[in-house]
Parts: C-alpha cells; structure tokens; sequence
C-alpha cells in the first residue's frame, strides 16, 4: 500500500507517515501525538505497538529528549519567549506572565510527575524490531517489509548467534511454527538470538534466494543477550531453495537457516 492509501486509512498526515517512515523524528508533532500516531499506525498494520513505543523511547533518549531535563527545558524557553513578548494593554501586563507562570508550573509538575511513574526498561533479553533495507534483483518482485527500527553503529567482535530459525511468528519474543518449508504466500518470520554482545553492536540479517541476495536488513543489538527477528512475504513467483543467514557488518556468516518455498499451484 502506498503512504497515501495509509493516510486515507488511518487519517494520520502523509508528512507524519513519511517522518516516520524514514526515522526523522524531528519532524514530529511531540511525543503524545508521535505516540499516538504510532499506535494507530500499528494497530493498522495488526502488529503489536509496543516493541515500535519501546524503539521510539529509546531513540528518543539518545537522541537528550524526553526526560524530565528536556521538557523543563522546553518550557523554560517557552516561558522566555512568552515573557518577552509585549503587551498589547495594561490590563494584560500583569494577567499574562501570572497565567502563564501557573501554567508552566503545572505542566512541569505533570512532566516530572510522569516521568518518574514512567516504568524502567525491561530485563536486557528483549525483541529487537528490524529496519529492513530491501534490494531486490530485477525483474524479481521485491519483497514485503515492516519497518520499524533504528539502528546505531558498533563494531560486533564478541558477538555469537545462540539460537536461530524459520517460523510463521513470534510469540512473547520466542519463535513459533519452525520449519523448513512454506508455501508461496506465507508471511515468515527469521528470528535469532545474540548472546556476548553490547548495545550498539550491529548484526545483518541477509534472505537469499537461491545464491541471490533478496533483502539485508541491519539490526541493533541493545545488550548482552538480544532477541531479534525479520519478516518476508513469500511472494507468487518465488518458489525455490531459500537461505537466511546472520552476517556481521563486516559480511562474516555467523548463522544460518535454509528453507524451500513451495509453488501454491501444485504444492512442489
């Protein structure tokens, strides 16, 4: 579906949709309504919001915003603004900077206040989502793709896959309906667990297609034992020997899973 088709349907902006699209997080309306648009757009998509929520905070706080600092921050220099502008009457000069002194200290209180009944990040072992960067061979078709990570740059010396395989999902973060073939049309999942690495490490998951790379999509590892997956339709067309490897940056293998795709025509 095209951006435009998602915004007719969810009636967020097309200029959201591409902000997050493409992790321009600056060009978001604020973290209630960047929150909101990512429920809704998730909820569209029937994937679960939380692990996209859990990306934008993290990326958030890297990025120096979203805490209690940051938003005092911003109302500080809201109040700045606000109070040097002039008044348009007598009347005004002592009813505005009151009205908008109360309202700062309320809007700091609330910010603080949440902030710290915000709840601390779960256990280390935890799902990663993947930003999946698609380069299909012409004329193959290209594949479908979720989006929704971000990804920082480190290098993956200590880093091993543990565990890795080929299912039809992931259910509380461990991977279900492993198995070795599927039929064209099936939705699949390529998950993997990294074990010895440290956040910001990166790892690579690379869908072959025979000997032909059909998408590599760069991961994040967030710490020392990180669970992490990739999705691909099984288009019309695609039937044959696949592979899914774990690569480090570097293009080392570190793992990896073969699987047929059978024609939906006669099941071979």
């Amino acid at each position: 579906m095209s951006v435009h088709d998602v915004a007719a349907a969810t009636r967020i902006s097309e200029r959201y949709l591409n902000a997050l699209e493409h992790d321009e997080l600056e060009a978001l309306p604020g973290r209630v309504f960047a929150k909101g648009y990512i429920k809704s757009y998730a909820q569209f998509l029937d994937i679960d919001a939380q692990p996209l929520l859990d990306a934008y905070d993290e990326a958030e706080r890297e990025l120096g915003r979203g805490t209690p600092e940051d938003e005092r921050r911003q109302l500080e220099e809201l109040a700045r603004v606000v109070s040097t502008r002039p008044a348009t009457g007598n009347a005004s000069r002592g009813i505005l900077p009151a009205t908008v002194g109360l309202a700062l200290v309320a809007l700091v209180f609330g910010a603080s206040w949440f902030a710290l009944r915000r709840p601390s990040p779960e256990p280390a072992a935890r799902e990663a989502p993947a930003r999946a960067r698609s380069h299909p061979p012409s004329p193959e078709p290209s594949p479908q793709r979720r989006e929704v990570a971000l990804v920082p740059a480190s290098p993956t010396s200590a880093l091993r896959i543990s565990q890795s395989g080929v299912g039809t999902g992931v259910v509380d973060r461990n991977l279900v309906g492993r198995n070795d073939r599927f039929p064209e049309g099936d939705k699949i999942w390529f998950w993997t667990r990294a074990v010895g690495g440290k956040k910001g490490d990166r790892i690579r998951h690379v869908w072959l297609r025979g000997e032909r790379v059909y998408m590599d999509a760069e991961l994040r590892i967030g710490a020392e034992h990180w669970r992490t997956y990739t999705t691909l339709v099984l288009e019309p067309g695609t039937a044959g020997e696949w592979a899914a490897e774990v690569r480090t940056i570097e293009g080392e293998v570190l793992a990896r899973e073969e699987f047929l795709c059978v024609s939906s025509r006669d099941g071979t």
